[in-house]
């Protein structure tokens, strides 16, 4: 797979090994201030996603805002 303006795939990442976390940004998110993430399934993305086009599209699973840190 070839990278995108750089930036490292969804399928590169799951060619290396690695596991990515998705955290709130939201101050007023319980999940944001005790800093919990949750760990993201990249088997059920799109492998020539970005993390830059990926992270517009995660919502928190407890306040629903679209604020992520990737």
């Amino acid at each position: 797979m070839a990278r995108t303006k750089g930036a490292w795939t969804i399928g590169e990442h799951l060619d290396q090994g690695y596991s990515l976390t998705a955290y709130c940004n939201n101050p007023r998110c319980g999940r944001s201030k005790r800093r919990q993430g949750r760990w993201l399934d990249l088997r059920k993305l799109d492998p020539d996603l970005t993390l830059d086009e990926l992270q517009p599209r995660l919502a928190c699973v407890d306040c629903n805002t679209r604020q992520a840190i990737v």
